[in-house]
């Protein structure tokens, strides 16, 4: 089983009154940490001047701040971008003085991948036969099976700080050798969204070989 990274994404949301990353201290803390930094535009002065977007590069991932939506993220598309996030955590506390264990608000992971299988994802789905898919069938008038599944957490609701939500179908172009995998993974519990994180390709790699057993 072979894991295709597209995207992965670690974000940081604060609760404090004021985004602390203001300009020009955090692309300063940036590039004392060997950080590319991306072209500026240029900043008003102001006691509290920001500038959002992407800043920064390093190691192939990109660092976002987001004043608006209290953010600090990175993304990129290797793995590289858990350590990334271990290092902003770090310049978060050392440079800006912000305590997670009270100043967070909720840390959020998603990534998206494809899954190459030696078997077939349309066969995998298709022995899930629910009784509830012989009255689907006759509603439809012809035999339905599933496509797919979507996983979230027991009686909680999408906009809830601590969620998770895991969709595995086939991959469309490529429906009998492939899947597609998107996930979120949410909480005001900053160690379990890393663990979850450095974690996710043996996660997603133990659910599709549940999803194959015969």
């Amino acid at each position: 089983m072979i894991i295709k990274p597209l995207k992965y994404r670690l974000a940081i949301v604060h609760k404090l009154l004021f985004h602390p990353f203001v300009h020009p201290d955090f692309p300063d803390s940036l590039k004392k940490r060997n950080y590319s930094m991306q072209p500026l535009p240029e900043i008003p002065p102001g006691p509290r001047a920001y500038v959002s977007g992407h800043l920064a590069m390093k190691d192939g991932c990109l660092i976002e701040t987001n004043n608006e939506k209290k953010l600090l993220a990175v993304e990129g598309i290797n793995e590289k971008f858990v350590q990334i996030m271990k290092d902003l955590i770090s310049i978060s506390q050392d440079d800006f003085n912000i305590n997670f264990e009270s100043d967070l608000d909720f840390m959020e992971f998603t990534g998206n991948f494809i899954v190459i299988t030696d078997k077939s994802p349309i066969d995998a789905f298709s022995k899930f036969r629910p009784d509830i898919f012989d009255k689907f069938s006759k509603v439809l008038g012809s035999e339905s099976t599933l496509f797919g599944i979507h996983l979230v957490p027991n009686n909680l609701l999408p906009s809830s700080r601590n969620w998770f939500d895991i969709q595995i179908q086939p991959r469309l172009t490529k429906s009998d050798k492939e899947y597609y995998v998107s996930t979120v993974y949410r909480s005001e519990d900053m160690g379990k969204v890393m663990e979850f994180s450095e974690n996710i390709g043996k996660k997603v790699t133990s659910i599709i070989t549940l999803i194959e057993e015969d």
